[in-house]
């Protein structure tokens, strides 16, 4: 598989044949009428612990 970079294409393999584990904390806090703040954090790893990987993500939503 390759995926391209604004160099041109960078070839790449992912392996997800094993079993993973993952946990994960967040919220979601109203900051206005309308607006939220959300943030969450996420870890991931492969059982057999030859990968492991973090994620995390912080943003705002408006409902109208």
């Amino acid at each position: 598989m390759t995926c391209e970079s604004a160099t041109g294409y960078v070839p790449f393999t992912a392996d997800l044949g094993d079993s993973w584990g993952e946990v994960g904390l967040g919220g979601t806090w109203q900051v206005t009428d309308t607006g939220y703040l959300f943030a969450d954090v996420d870890y991931t790893w492969s059982f057999n612990g030859d990968e492991t990987s973090w994620n995390s993500k912080v943003g705002m939503r408006w409902n109208w």
